[in-house]
């Protein structure tokens, strides 16, 4: 299962944005592609490529992306809203294998 943490400050800005695991949506053994996996990879590295670099701090490994955000910025903040509209988007069709929980800082 992905797991997505959404943390917030108490002005509801994002602070941090963590996706971690994998879906295992596969049900054919045969067949390596996973949709939910490559939705999410390809939701996420898009978001990645538009955000301001110089304003997060990024940590991608196997299974895991994390973002934080060193400096506030609207163009981030609006973003990063943008990619948990797209995730939970994902989320609604898919609940085995995705979860999004939201928390404030």
């Amino acid at each position: 299962m992905i797991k997505i943490l959404i943390k917030k400050t108490n002005n509801n800005h994002i602070k941090e944005f963590t996706i971690k695991g994998h879906a295992n949506s596969n049900t054919i053994k045969q067949d390596k592609f996973d949709l939910v996996c490559s939705a999410v990879s390809a939701v996420v590295y898009g978001i990645l490529n538009s955000l301001d670099i110089n304003k997060i701090n990024v940590e991608i490994s196997n299974g895991l992306v994390n973002i934080k955000i060193k400096e506030y910025s609207k163009e981030n903040e609006l973003i990063l809203n943008v990619l948990k509209t797209s995730l939970q988007t994902i989320e609604n069709k898919h609940k085995k294998y995705i979860f999004i929980k939201e928390e404030i800082l």
